[in-house]
């Protein structure tokens, strides 16, 4: 059974609980992974690619008071976070096949 077309509004709460102490994070949140969801367009592959990636996403959120430390937010965000969001793609894009 493929997902229903999920919605882009995960990435807006993504970006309100993310702060700008991770940099990298609230740029993909805010803009890149927003504008994404909103124009590629829908279909079965791309609805199950966006699901797949909230959903992996979201596994992850508990990690985001790291990313909110002012010492440590850039770090993770940008250098162990975003890393690990390529490589959710990749694996979104495989299993959808």
């Amino acid at each position: 059974m493929w997902p229903t077309f999920p919605d882009c509004d995960y990435y807006d709460e993504a970006y309100d609980q993310t702060s700008w102490f991770s940099p990298c994070m609230k740029i993909y949140y805010g803009y890149i992974s927003k504008t994404i969801c909103l124009y590629d367009g829908s279909g079965r592959w791309r609805d199950c690619v966006r699901a797949c990636l909230q959903d992996r996403d979201r596994e992850r959120e508990d990690l985001r008071e790291i990313e909110n430390d002012p010492t440590w937010g850039v770090w993770y965000g940008c250098l162990l976070h975003l890393p690990a969001i390529g490589v959710d793609h990749l694996k979104c894009w495989i299993s959808c096949l």
